[in-house]
């Protein structure tokens, strides 16, 4: 069953001590029961999956984050350029040389 924290561990790409902590043990229990120096306990699965879910939420959130700041930045510059688009010739031009 160490296999099982090895493998989850590398699927979510997380250390040793953030994965200890999202458990609420040590790192160095985690660090036993990946060197079978411990055995891990046998609701270990129950709970990686719960914490599966766990993470995946938080992956969604952060998507969802960037992916919502990224269109507010785009509609900034649509709404800069259709400003820019407005101006006399005589404006937009001497905008040009400053920049």
């Amino acid at each position: 069953m160490d296999e099982i924290i090895v493998e989850f561990r590398r699927k979510y790409k997380l250390t040793q001590k953030q994965l200890a902590k999202e458990l609420g043990v040590s790192s160095k229990t985690i660090w036993r029961w990946e060197n079978r120096k411990s055995r891990v306990p046998i609701i270990m699965p129950a709970t990686l999956r719960g914490l599966r879910l766990i993470l995946k939420d938080r992956r969604s959130q952060k998507n969802r984050y960037f992916r919502n700041k990224l269109r507010k930045e785009q509609d900034r510059q649509y709404e800069r350029e259709k400003t820019l688009s407005s101006l006399p010739d005589s404006i937009k031009m001497h905008l040009d040389s400053n920049r």
